[in-house]
């Protein structure tokens, strides 16, 4: 765990729940779409962890997944795909994933890159590791953020 880190956990209330180490000074914050939004104190990065469950995702790929989930958020998905895996909570096993990879518009012109994991967990049910950075992020700014990446872990009740 990197010096001064915590570890949290998120979506006590459901059947998965992510768990990961945050830094001090780095916020979160839940949105009204149940995710949870890490931003380090930086400012040019931030994660957001989601699940997405429901008899409306029941039997989808992952590629209408991620295509539903990114146009929320305004995300140009390109052809981009690779294998991703999460250590469950437990350490014992390795869930396997897919990381799809976009681009999202930004004042200015400055589009950040999307990255979007997706882990289907159940028939009905994906964890989403998403990861937005912009231009300009130092090696220790990419340092701080690669370290809570690695620290995410999931498990199930």
């Amino acid at each position: 765990m990197p010096a001064q880190a915590k570890p949290q956990q998120f979506l006590a209330d459901g059947a998965y729940r992510f768990k990961f180490d945050l830094p001090a000074g780095w916020r979160k914050t839940t949105d009204k779409r149940g995710g949870l939004l890490l931003v380090p104190p930086y400012g040019h990065a931030l994660i957001y962890l989601v699940m997405v469950s429901g008899d409306k995702w029941r039997g989808r790929s992952d590629s209408a997944v991620v295509q539903a989930v990114s146009q929320v958020a305004g995300v140009v998905m390109n052809d981009k795909q690779e294998p991703e895996r999460i250590t469950a909570a437990d350490g014992a096993r390795i869930i396997r994933g897919t990381a799809y990879y976009g681009t999202m518009p930004a004042e200015h012109g400055l589009a950040r890159r999307a990255r979007i994991v997706l882990f289907k967990l159940s028939p009905d049910t994906w964890a989403q590791v998403w990861t937005v950075t912009q231009p300009g992020m130092n090696a220790k700014e990419s340092a701080a953020l690669s370290n809570v990446l690695n620290s995410i872990s999931l498990s199930s009740r």
